[in-house]
């Protein structure tokens, strides 16, 4: 993840003679250029390292002069999710403490952002596979508090798998399934249920855009084997937002006893006995292909 800030100041900017020098970095405006690498992942991380390096007393002074009002971040995540976020008013002090209080408000307006990106069903399959990589990737660390390769991996495979390659999000034929990972009416509201659980609404409610309250509502309405009522607001979401597909696949599957498994092929079963749940050879095999063709696109082993 890159990231650029920007500062907007109060006062008029001092004569260039009485200016403090600027960082190598610094953009032509008086702003400070900060950069981090990340795999769309690890967002807490980067923004305690970001805040840790705005409070060194070596560049404090140059990157935040007396009178600040503003700080507009830009933000570009693996896979062509970007954007900016302005945050207003915090003082130089308060922003650069590194307090768990800012992180999260960055946390949160990152996230927010990320909701509001989606896979292009129409780009490369590369770019298609590594964008819904930076949004598996942020929802299982949102949800689980720490990176699980062995979910992220079985979620994008499931995902590249269900969602022809990640290119549809409503079932072929009229089928009920929803969202890349195709979740069907009565397993969407088991993945809300165990969200609320969990405490995990609020995600789910970032994710979607829509209300705690309005996504219980729209859960409590929805039955295994029953279609999905007209306009409800978890089907919405599942066709719509990416991010939020995630999370309620991922609650899904929270709910089981068995853990994710590492390993391909035990992933394969996995996915035969706690996703799909009917015993077919030749759809896990399809599953494996699959797995191995987003394996080849994301370098993975």
């Amino acid at each position: 993840m890159s990231t650029v800030a920007r500062v907007a100041k109060k006062r008029p900017a001092a004569p260039s003679s009485e200016r403090p020098p600027r960082a190598a970095s610094a953009t032509a405006s008086g702003g400070a250029r900060l950069a981090a690498s990340e795999p769309g992942s690890r967002l807490t991380e980067t923004f305690q390292a970001m805040l840790t390096a705005l409070a060194d007393p070596a560049h404090a002074g140059k990157l935040f002069p007396a009178g600040i009002t503003k700080i507009s971040l830009s933000i570009t995540l693996t896979g062509g999710i970007s954007g900016s976020i302005d945050i207003e008013g915090p003082t130089p002090k308060e922003l650069t403490g590194g307090s768990d209080q800012e992180i999260m408000r960055l946390r949160t307006r990152v996230r927010s952002l990320i909701a509001g990106s989606n896979v292009d069903t129409s780009a490369s399959d590369s770019t298609r596979a590594t964008t819904y990589l930076a949004i598996v990737r942020d929802a299982v660390l949102e949800l689980d508090g720490t990176n699980k390769e062995d979910v992220v991996t079985f979620l994008v495979r499931t995902a590249w798998h269900e969602g022809a390659a990640l290119t549809k999000r409503v079932q072929s034929g009229g089928g009920p399934a929803r969202s890349f990972l195709q979740m069907e009416p009565g397993a969407a509201k088991d993945g809300v249920t165990r969200a609320t659980q969990k405490g995990w609404l609020g995600s789910l409610s970032t994710a979607s855009g829509y209300s705690e309250s309005d996504l219980k509502i729209a859960s409590a309405d929805l039955s295994l084997g029953d279609p999905w009522p007209a306009g409800n607001l978890v089907e919405e979401g599942l066709k719509s937002a990416d991010l939020f597909g995630v999370e309620v696949g991922r609650a899904f599957l929270s709910a089981g006893a068995t853990p994710i498994p590492s390993d391909l092929d035990e992933q394969a079963d996995f996915w035969e006995s706690d996703w799909h749940r009917v015993t077919d050879a030749q759809k896990k095999a399809q599953w494996l292909a699959n797995a191995k063709k987003v394996n080849k696109l994301l370098n993975w082993t």
